[in-house]
């Protein structure tokens, strides 16, 4: 058996020692050096992970010709699944992971309908450090991973973070009615629009629940800005919000970040083709804050400090 029949033999959950032990033999029969950290690594996922050619676990074995790891941070709703589409134009394959603290939704292997509307019925338990080592250069993963600490920091030396954000409040609505209009498996939501079927309601409902903890995680997102190893864009300007002057110029410095050789036509053609298409998390239109929002919605988006960190971003807060 060759290694490469070897390798893919072993593309199948890694689910305890003996597991391991198989493999660790597999390698060594057919001249292979097994990687056992990394092992060890897909030992704690109970899930399936692939073997690369030097036994390295991966989530996906496919790699872009770029030795870069490239991680995708943002806000929630401003534009995620979006640029996750635009990456593998620039060269990256995607890991087909959304990445959380302690967990994974895994996309890769899970049909529309769950990826969809029951995202967490796909979700299994793993924490940011280990789901980390299963990418592979060329490849990139995304989620809403706040720099909450220096560890978070220690974890990404070495990647290129893509962070994107959005005015606060089209990002809020957006996020209620995702929450209310796409996902089925939010328990919370639903028991709410029992009771509040309107999504001003909803709204209200939401920031005086939910408020100040997704504000905590806001901060932590939008402190990535700082970072030397991160390239940070406005959703309103790759959406072509301010022109098609300005969504080029972001499209060029992008290119520039990641280090990839791609014609202005190129550019071009991946804003015509991925701006406006559908996503597992896009719902029926764009939405727009100012359609949604009420008094008791401007008042508790006010008392929880929402607006000083809409200013940072450069959005207008004026009375």
């Amino acid at each position: 058996m060759t290694p490469t029949a070897a390798i893919k033999t072993a593309v199948k959950a890694l689910l305890g020692t003996r597991a391991i032990e198989a493999i660790r033999t597999r390698a060594a029969a057919v001249g292979v050096q097994h990687n056992l950290a990394g092992l060890e690594t897909a030992r704690r996922f109970a899930g399936p992970v692939f073997l690369d050619a030097e036994m390295h676990p991966r989530w996906m074995l496919e790699r872009g010709p770029l030795d870069q790891r490239v991680f995708l941070t943002t806000i929630p709703k401003a534009g995620t699944y979006m640029m996750a589409k635009m990456l593998p134009r620039f060269g990256f394959v995607d890991c087909g992971v959304h990445v959380m603290q302690h967990g994974i939704v895994d996309h890769r292997f899970a049909p529309e309908r769950l990826r969809r509307f029951y995202p967490a019925a796909v979700g299994r338990p793993i924490e940011l450090a280990d789901s980390i080592r299963l990418m592979a250069p060329g490849q990139f993963a995304f989620g809403h991973i706040g720099l909450r600490n220096p560890e978070v920091r220690a974890l990404f030396a070495d990647f290129k973070v893509v962070m994107m954000y959005r005015n606060l409040r089209d990002a809020y609505v957006s996020l209620v009615r995702y929450f209310s209009e796409i996902r089925r498996d939010t328990v919370s939501v639903h028991k709410a629009k029992l009771f509040y079927e309107d999504l001003q309601s909803l709204l209200a409902w939401d920031l005086n629940h939910e408020g100040p903890y997704r504000l905590i995680g806001f901060r932590e997102l939008c402190a990535w800005r700082q970072e030397p190893n991160v390239y940070a864009l406005r959703y309103e300007d790759v959406v072509g919000d301010f022109g098609r002057e300005r969504q080029m110029e972001v499209m060029h410095d992008l290119r520039t970040f990641l280090g990839v050789s791609l014609g202005d036509e190129v550019l071009a053609d991946i804003l015509d083709t991925v701006i406006g298409q559908p996503t597992v998390t896009k719902t029926d239109r764009r939405t727009v804050a100012s359609e949604h929002w009420s008094d008791e919605v401007e008042r508790l988006y006010r008392r929880i400090g929402f607006p000083d960190l809409n200013r940072e971003l450069g959005y207008d807060e004026s009375d």
